[in-house]
């Protein structure tokens, strides 16, 4: 009955150790698609050599985020685009005249860049922020691993010793 117990408890433990594993290589896969998706999304822009050079659970992320970082960065690039054109036409009436010439197309693809820049920077920080938490939780399921680990051990160990006292002994 006794070693009975100690396989029943052998098993539970190996289960154990088994989705602690499993949990620990799911995390591990995570942390290492964040930081991929974290350095292609550090400039704002996915290139599709990025894109296509990148794991396929990121894929989606990254088009995702492309999106995103497009519509917002647009929106805040037309609305600074606005207030540009707006203080343009401000100093015009005042009698102030801009004597550089203004390639509108320029300003406007240097706003947009300026403005993906810092939502890749903004994105950058948020995924760094979700790698730490899973950092979090990797050295946890580690040290559950480990303490599953030694309990094995102790199990492995007084099963023997319960195989040693059971057995006869014919001398």
């Amino acid at each position: 009955m006794l070693l009975a117990c100690f396989t029943m408890r052998k098993i539970h433990l190996n289960t154990r150790m088994n989705m602690l594993q499993l949990q620990l290589n799911q995390i591990v896969q995570k942390i290492q698609d964040l930081s991929m998706l974290g350095a292609n999304a550090m400039d704002g822009i996915i290139t599709p050599d990025e894109l296509m050079t990148s794991p396929a659970s990121i894929f989606m992320d990254q088009l995702r985020f492309s999106n995103l970082a497009i519509n917002n960065a647009g929106g805040r690039a037309v609305a600074n685009m606005q207030l540009y054109l707006g203080n343009q036409a401000a100093l015009a009436q005042q009698g102030i005249v801009n004597t550089m010439p203004t390639d509108h197309n320029h300003i406007f693809n240097a706003l947009l860049r300026q403005e993906l820049e810092k939502f890749g920077k903004y994105m950058s920080k948020r995924v760094s922020a979700e790698e730490n938490k899973l950092q979090t939780r990797k050295l946890k399921i580690e040290s559950e691993l480990k303490v599953a680990q030694a309990e094995y051990e102790r199990v492995e160990k007084a099963e023997e010793e319960g195989i040693k006292r059971t057995a006869p002994n014919y001398a």
